[in-house]
């Protein structure tokens, strides 16, 4: 009983991932995200349940610029002139540890060791921003052009990382191509730009 739940709570991040969730109310279909002078208007590309087992972790949604073109969505998501957003909402309580060590294994499985040691100084920042969470509670995970991602806990400005390749690699954890139950889910809903 107690390996059952070593395992459940060692692999957080690493990909099975199910069904779509629904509901405007959860995840409203569109955003808009302001930076300086700028506002961004996104638009919801799909939404993913993450569970180890029998566990639901948390909803994860995925929202991309309106302006992005819609016949390569994946490649638009990837791509660091769009500006995007994740939101995860945990339905399970996490220490901190344990996330860090699921955000590590997906890191060490989707880079080369060459990859990993250049990203470890951003790789180390994000997951210092890492606190506990609880049932309820609401990350947002925003990449802006420019290589920036911007971390909020329940609302609050947690910090800033500008790096575009480790952008790249955690938009991979839900992304990368080995990946497709996450991918298509967060794919799922398709894009219309005229929208």
């Amino acid at each position: 009983m107690v390996r059952f739940f070593i395992y459940s709570a060692v692999f957080i991040f690493l990909p099975f991932f199910c069904s779509v969730v629904h509901g405007e109310d959860y995840f409203p279909s569109t955003i808009a995200v302001a930076k300086d002078d700028q506002i961004f208007h996104l638009k919801l590309t799909g939404i993913a349940k993450r569970k180890k087992l029998f566990i639901h972790i948390y909803d994860v949604a995925s929202y991309l610029d309106v302006r992005a073109g819609e016949k390569k969505l994946l490649e638009e998501i990837m791509n660091d002139r769009n500006a995007k957003q994740l939101v995860v909402k945990w339905t399970y309580d996490a220490s901190k540890k344990r996330i860090t060590k699921g955000y590590q294994e997906s890191f060490l499985s989707d880079l080369s060791k060459d990859e990993y040691a250049a990203l470890s100084g951003s790789i180390a920042h994000y997951l210092s921003l890492i606190s506990d969470v609880n049932k309820g509670d609401e990350h947002v995970i925003r990449w802006l052009p420019g290589g920036i991602i911007e971390t909020y806990i329940n609302g609050e400005f947690i910090g800033a990382i500008f790096d575009e390749k480790f952008a790249k690699a955690l938009w991979g954890i839900w992304f990368n191509h080995e990946k497709p139950a996450a991918q298509n889910s967060l794919l799922a809903l398709g894009f219309n730009a005229g929208s």
